[in-house]
């Protein structure tokens, strides 16, 4: 029987296995045909990475779509001059051919030269036919401009970076519509994130980065519980990114409110995010951002179902010393797998 998200990430978290066989969500192009039936088989996929880079740091982050095509370009922007790069991470995910064909690791291209991705989770499918959804991650630190010999000549870090060689389907690399229509071809891909940890003398000593990731998926709401390494300060800036597949607006292009509606949440520390009282981030009704973060923003206009948003949320940690940070989704019909999340303090 399928474990609901209790979703307590902590330090060393430990990796649960699915058990395909007795749950998966059940729906069609991404929604959810019965969605209390939907948010009962929920996959929880404890986080099994943290990682902290402590300094002058701080991150930035951008993504593309990548359904029905093997290719994409994501558009990094907004790194400050002078900046060097700490650590870069390329994510991307699949759903696989299989319950039992996630390879560990797969071959794609960065810029033109080929890089090895290792898989660092899986996840129940997000209401599309196959086996289940796998996050990829790659440094591709020694790419980057102005870290090595190697980099790539010519650029800047802010700058335009070409991904290639991805393991589509033959018969959907034409960057048809996905929902026009629905098929059962495998593997498909759902999109790709650039990760960047960047130093710059003009930031605060003080400053840490974390980086969290794992796979778990939703149809309802998600209370995500991340640790932090307690700081013995209130920080004076807080900015969070967040990362994923199965973001649409509807139909192709054809937006459907019950789809399009999920919301976010941000706050703590608490010892229990699914009761916390939270700052609602993103979503109608919010201050910070009245747009959905799951409404396939990098693929858009199509081939959505990719996200990577930042908001910066100063004053949401709530207290010096925090152990950790809280996150709620909350979403009524779409099904969405969560991967990633970076948050920098200083």
């Amino acid at each position: 029987m399928k474990r609901r998200p209790v979703l307590a990430m902590a330090l060393l978290a430990v990796v649960f296995a699915p058990n395909w066989a007795l749950a998966q969500v059940s729906g069609s192009g991404g929604v959810a045909q019965n969605e209390a039936a939907a948010a009962a088989l929920i996959d929880y996929q404890a986080t099994p990475q943290f990682t902290v880079f402590s300094g002058r740091v701080d991150h930035a982050a951008a993504g593309t779509g990548l359904r029905n095509f093997d290719s994409g370009t994501i558009r990094l922007r907004g790194i400050p001059t002078g900046s060097t790069v700490v650590r870069a991470y390329l994510y991307w995910a699949m759903l696989c051919v299989s319950t039992t064909n996630c390879p560990t690791s797969v071959d794609v291209e960065f810029e033109g030269r080929t890089i090895s991705s290792t898989r660092i989770c899986t996840g129940v499918n997000p209401c599309w036919a196959g086996g289940p959804i796998a996050a990829y991650r790659a440094d591709v630190t020694g790419l980057m401009p102005a870290t090595t010999p190697t980099a790539v000549a010519n650029k800047v870090i802010n700058g335009d970076y070409r991904l290639n060689g991805f393991p589509s389907h033959p018969a959907e690399r034409d960057g048809r519509d996905p929902w026009s229509p629905i098929t059962t071809n495998l593997p498909k891909l759902e999109g790709a994130t650039l990760l960047v940890v960047y130093s710059n003398p003009s930031l605060s000593t003080m400053g840490r980065v974390y980086i969290h990731n794992g796979c778990s998926t939703f149809s309802g709401t998600l209370n995500v519980s991340n640790a932090l390494v307690p700081a013995a300060y209130m920080p004076s800036f807080v900015k969070f990114t967040r990362f994923g597949a199965d973001g649409q607006a509807g139909s192709g292009t054809v937006v459907s409110p019950s789809v399009s509606n999920e919301t976010t949440f941000f706050g703590g520390p608490s010892t229990n995010c699914a009761t916390a009282t939270l700052t609602q981030i993103a979503g109608d009704g919010s201050l910070y951002d009245r747009d959905s973060d799951w409404n396939g923003h990098d693929g858009e206009p199509l081939n959505q179902l990719w996200d990577t948003r930042t908001t910066v949320v100063t004053g949401r940690l709530g207290q010096p010393s925090a152990a950790n940070y809280c996150v709620r989704y909350v979403s009524a019909g779409d099904c969405i797998t969560s991967i990633g999340y970076v948050l920098s303090v200083r």
